[in-house]
């Protein structure tokens, strides 16, 4: 862990750089809480942002009245900067806190000089421009004794929001866009909506049962404009869900297997482990997703989970028929439940015959 999170904030060094070369040297009040929570895990105090509660305000960022500590958090490592700080500290803060911080999120100079006022005022504030000044290497130092309980809460404070740091630290094109801006990654609105779900339904309930089989629970499926609701339904579902997620619930659908009888279909735990290169964490995130939406669910007794559509379709065996159809018209399951393309289940209609299958 302690490596992961060394490696994980060297990647911020690497932002910190092009910034002040550039003159972005502000940061904003997501920043600014990251690290009161990293400070607060390691030292064990209580910051607030200061500034939440009077924006921009002077001198520190973060303050604990109780353990009377104060810090300054910034990207900028100068010595103007640490002298503007220590000018910026006002009576009252004196009275309210005994140790100041400068906190530079990156690396600090090899040296400060600080002469006339600036020196008066560091020595009535005993501040040590060598100890009173910190960088991230103070917190790699910080990390290396922490307790097992304490480590664990920086690794997963860092797991959670680095990306988000990175983000906020960026530095935009001449277009004012951001690499990593979030319209990038917005998923493709390319979703086919079905018009209706008529080959589907015929398959179900003319072209393979007339070929001398017999599906149980056919007689359920005894309304078409009925069963193109609950297919708009289960569209509505799935399109509900994260694209990854839908992928994942993908795998294992085409990965299950069914039962003598056809009447449901399973896939082990174990063997959901071995399909996807994935931590355990992430694979058990997907799985409660999808037990909370109702599209699988779980029997300890044989440590498996079923696939279901709980309040969707409650046809029991309406997976088995979903699955044959796919098979047998060679319809891949990406297309369908991560595309989402359920035109796949329908044909065009003519003239006004079947308009009420349209909605």
């Amino acid at each position: 862990m302690i490596g992961e999170i060394i490696d994980s904030l060297s990647q911020l060094r690497l932002s910190i750089t092009p910034r002040n070369k550039l003159g972005y040297t502000n940061l904003n009040i997501y920043c600014e809480d990251f690290f009161k929570e990293i400070i607060n895990i390691i030292e064990e105090i209580n910051l607030i942002n200061l500034n939440q509660e009077k924006p921009n305000y002077p001198g520190i960022d973060l303050g604990d009245k109780n353990a009377r500590v104060a810090y300054q958090i910034t990207t900028d490592k100068s010595t103007s900067k640490v002298k503007e700080t220590l000018t910026n500290i006002s009576s009252k803060d004196k009275e309210l806190y005994d140790d100041f911080y400068i906190f530079i999120i990156g690396e600090k100079q090899g040296q400060y000089t600080l002469k006339n006022k600036y020196l008066e005022i560091a020595n009535e504030i005993n501040f040590d421009k060598k100890d009173n000044i910190i960088d991230l290497n103070y917190i790699y130092k910080k990390t290396t004794s922490l307790s097992l309980d304490n480590l664990e809460k920086v690794y997963t404070l860092i797991k959670r929001d680095l990306m988000r740091v990175q983000a906020e630290l960026e530095i935009p094109d001449v277009n004012n866009n951001y690499e990593n801006e979030i319209f990038k990654y917005l998923e493709k609105r390319t979703y086919s909506k079905p018009k209706n779900s008529i080959k589907l339904f015929n398959f179900l309930m003319g072209d393979f049962p007339k070929k001398g089989h017999y599906w149980p629970g056919i007689e359920d499926f005894l309304d078409e404009v009925e069963f193109h609701k609950d297919m708009i339904k289960f569209y509505n579902k799935l399109k509900s869900l994260p694209r990854i997620t839908r992928e994942f619930y993908s795998v294992l659908l085409k990965e299950s297997t069914s039962s003598a009888d056809d009447s449901y279909y399973k896939i082990n735990y174990a063997k959901i482990k071995r399909f996807f290169s994935l931590s355990q964490n992430i694979i058990n995130e997907e799985l409660n997703l999808l037990e909370e939406e109702r599209l699988i669910y779980f029997e300890e007794i044989n440590y498996s989970y079923y696939i279901c559509f709980d309040g969707i379709m409650e046809k029991e065996y309406f997976y088995h028929y979903l699955k044959k159809f796919l098979e047998k018209n060679d319809v891949r399951f990406k297309i369908v439940f991560v595309n989402l393309d359920f035109n796949q289940f329908a044909k065009k209609l003519t003239a006004r015959k079947d308009a009420g299958l349209t909605n």
